[in-house]
């Protein structure tokens, strides 16, 4: 049926798919259980980006990186439209977590345009047919420039209403749009392969915009052991970026300079 088939591209398989975790067992503190368990996450991470071959994290952060190197060179040959170079975006621990993330970034990389924003903000702004102004905050519908920047959202479950929505909204300004999030085949993660072509040849997939933390479906209301995972996730996509363009894009990595022209160590 034609009518139903819009609405069944939007199901997640949870049972017995391959990239979706097991709903855990009931456990009488769950608090503790994940801070018990943030050893043994911290490491999967790590191992994950250790694999030269077989990480869909790594595959993510080429693209990030091989996108990231455009707009370096579009600086440096005075072709930039002045656009945002990186927008991150997610709400509550995840925006502060994202917040982190771009300072860090912008540490390395002065040269960037990198920008933070609430997602619910951005819905206010962006997704009515009129913008809601947002009363002190420094900025108005038309602050930034957003054609073909790099959006990466943050949401740990993938299924956070504004964060979600924004993975949408965004579409109409830039098909560069990527998610951290605890799975695979979370829902921000399934609206983003939707959303995007992968830049190959005759349908074939080459490219990635999802970066998972494997931490799947967490129980505790508070938020432990899924800021812990991502921050150590936007760490690792960092220190990838910093690797990349120092061993095979000498051009893009004088972007590291800091203004006094001395390079970061």
């Amino acid at each position: 049926n034609s009518s139903l088939s819009s609405p069944l591209r939007r199901l997640l398989q949870l049972d017995g798919s391959p990239f979706v975790s097991a709903i855990p067992p009931r456990v009488s503190d769950p608090v503790g259980k994940d801070i018990k368990d943030l050893p043994s996450v911290l490491a999967n991470i790590q191992t994950d980006w250790d694999q030269p071959v077989g990480s869909l994290n790594r595959m993510s952060a080429w693209t990030f990186t091989h996108l990231l190197r455009k707009r370096m060179r579009a600086h440096d040959n005075k072709t930039h439209d002045g656009s945002v170079d990186v927008l991150i975006a997610g709400c509550e621990v995840s925006l502060w977590v994202g917040e982190q993330f771009a300072a860090d970034l912008h540490r390395v990389f002065p040269k960037l345009r990198i920008v933070t924003y609430s997602a619910n903000k951005l819905l206010g702004l962006l997704g009515q047919s009129f913008p809601i102004a947002q009363t002190n905050f420094p900025f108005h519908a038309g602050s930034h420039n957003l054609n073909q920047s790099l959006c990466l959202l943050v949401s740990h479950s993938g299924g956070t209403f504004a964060t979600l929505a924004c993975s949408n909204l965004l579409r109409s300004f830039t098909p560069h749009i990527f998610a951290v999030t605890s799975e695979w085949d979370t829902q921000i993660a399934r609206s983003i392969r939707n959303g995007t072509s992968g830049g190959g040849k005759k349908g074939m997939q080459v490219r990635s915009y999802v970066f998972e933390t494997h931490v799947g479906l967490r129980t505790a209301e508070p938020c432990t052991i899924s800021v812990a995972a991502t921050h150590q996730l936007l760490t690792q996509i960092l220190l990838y970026v910093m690797h990349y363009l120092r061993q095979y894009d000498v051009r893009a990595a004088l972007h590291s300079i800091r203004p006094d022209r001395t390079p970061l160590p």
